[in-house]
């Protein structure tokens, strides 16, 4: 907490036991929210007041075996007792929350939230207040984020008033959407150089499959140096807003996010501006205008965490965007990667698909082969390779052995339902002084870990990987010396792990499977 600061969160509905069945509830952000064994991680600093505890009996909880107590105390003249729990997120801006939780005691109850934002300090408010009684009640407030530097949300209860105690239990903190509702960007992910002009934006919105004309509308235009622009609109007679900002250039690299909302229904969509330099920009270009297309292309991708993770602009979708510049709209795919995927992993979710028992997020291989797939990229090798501390680092998840009967099954698997070209890729490097930070610090802490990200056991995964390319005829593509030896390797993986890529990362992915499709094309037409 102490390196963000605290903002008031603003705009919301004040409402008690409010309930409203048009709209459809996501995760609780809450943890531990039936308070059942501690009362972790709600947390009251300091330089708070009041006191708060665990309660084991299940005589006074609302269900389950346990809640909280918290119980006001005189500070500065006044009798309060503050409690809060953090949540943080890639984006909140335009998405609309219900906060509540069941409370009994006496003296008065405020629910709350604040909103972190760097470089900014302003009190907290409080959207709702109540008096307790001995019987349990449902306490709900509503609020809708709409600065885009928010990256932490903070749940806040407050008790009041001398004397003041509550027993609270079940407490939730969902963010809502109009099912009803939908807002569909017409662009996908856009890649620009540095120096340009933000591209046309536009968005369609509708109620119940009924175009939504003159519906108010935000976009928030969120710049890769941290600033941002707010533009308020509605959309025209058939349910389209679009936005031509004039005079806004984009000279910051990295990623600019335009995120479209319509304000109360909590439903927004996203389109990610890649800003790269002139000199890759122009090199990828050159790579792009070469390939033609003689027929339309779809691409199937199965991975772990570095394809699932940073949708919408990930290496899949930059790829995307560079195969349909000059081909336009004949390149389509499905992302199929899972975080935490390993080969055996994703062997049983093909076994699902075949109707034994299901595998972690079976969903999303679902009809994998309905629609007719030209190519296959399968890339892994983090999770397969990674080892526990139990084995002194030594045994990774999946052991070469098994990595190559299992590979087999799975190539035979996809030759019997397409007859698409299946490309095997070799895991990314690591940025592995990080990887080993992290590790150290948990044995440090006495706690069981893994390692990631051991060049050895990579290097090993990669072995198979190319083996099994040769003798079941299949191409090949070098991912790991590319990045092993790239000139500013560090910034091509997250610093908060050196396993995950960073937005250079997968532009530099991109770059290697776009030229891998350039070869292939220019084969294809010679």
């Amino acid at each position: 907490m102490k390196n963000y600061m605290l903002f008031l969160l603003v705009s919301s509905l004040l409402l008690l036991y409010y309930s409203n069945p048009a709209l459809a509830a996501t995760k609780n952000l809450i943890n531990n929210p039936g308070v059942e064994k501690s009362i972790g991680p709600w947390s009251a600093p300091a330089y708070w007041s009041g006191t708060v505890s665990f309660i084991s009996d299940s005589k006074l909880t609302h269900s389950g075996a346990g809640c909280m107590k918290l119980v006001a105390a005189e500070k500065n003249g006044k009798h309060w007792g503050r409690i809060y729990q953090a949540s943080k997120a890639e984006n909140f801006v335009g998405r609309h929350f219900r906060y509540s939780m069941w409370v009994k005691g006496k003296g008065e109850l405020a629910l709350g939230v604040i909103e972190y934002i760097l470089k900014k300090n302003k009190d907290s408010i409080f959207f709702t207040n109540v008096k307790l009684t001995g019987e349990w009640q449902k306490i709900t407030c509503e609020f809708t984020v709409e600065d885009p530097k928010v990256s932490m949300l903070s749940a806040l209860a407050e008790v009041r008033g001398k004397g003041s105690e509550v027993y609270i239990d079940d407490v939730s903190l969902t963010t809502f959407q109009d099912p009803t509702v939908a807002i569909e960007a017409q662009q996908k992910h856009q890649i620009v150089a540095q120096s340009s002009l933000l591209p046309d934006l536009s968005f369609e919105l509708s109620k119940s499959e009924k175009t939504l004309s003159q519906a108010p509308v935000t976009l928030y235009l969120i710049f890769p140096d941290g600033s941002n622009k707010i533009i308020k609109s509605v959309t025209n007679s058939t349910g389209l807003y679009s936005s031509s900002p004039e005079n806004i250039t984009l000279d910051s690299p990295g990623v600019c996010q335009a995120i479209c909302s319509m304000p109360e229904s909590g439903v927004i969509s996203e389109i990610y501006i890649d800003v790269i330099d002139k000199s890759s920009y122009a090199k990828m270009d050159s790579i792009a205008k070469e390939i033609k297309l003689q027929k339309p292309l779809h691409i199937l991708y199965l991975g772990d965490s570095l394809t699932d993770h940073c949708r919408g602009h990930n290496y899949v979708d930059k790829l995307d965007y560079w195969l349909n510049k000059y081909n336009q709209d004949k390149v389509s795919f499905r992302n199929a990667g899972v975080g935490g995927d390993f080969i055996t992993r994703m062997w049983e979710r093909i076994q699902g698909i075949e109707g034994n028992k299901k595998a972690y997020r079976q969903n999303m291989y679902d009809g994998l082969f309905d629609k007719k797939t030209d190519i296959v990229f399968i890339f892994l090798g983090h999770n397969d390779t990674k080892a526990d501390s139990n084995s002194g680092y030594k045994t990774p998840v999946v052991e070469p052995k098994i990595q190559e009967e299992t590979y087999r099954k799975l190539i035979k698997y996809i030759r019997s339902k397409s007859d698409a070209k299946i490309v095997l890729l070799s895991s990314s490097s690591s940025f592995f002084p990080r990887c080993k930070a992290i590790a150290e610090k948990q044995a440090a802490m006495g706690k069981k870990h893994v390692l990631f990200g051991q060049p050895e056991k990579l290097e090993a995964f990669n072995d198979v990987v190319k083996k099994l390319s040769h003798e079941l005829h299949l191409d090949y593509i070098d991912i790991y010396n590319p990045t092993k030896n790239h000139p500013d390797k560090a910034n091509l993986f997250s610093p908060n792990d050196g396993i995950h890529l960073t937005e250079k990362g997968n532009s530099f992915i991109a770059m290697l499977l776009l030229n891998y499709i350039s070869s292939v094309e220019h084969k294809t037409n010679q």
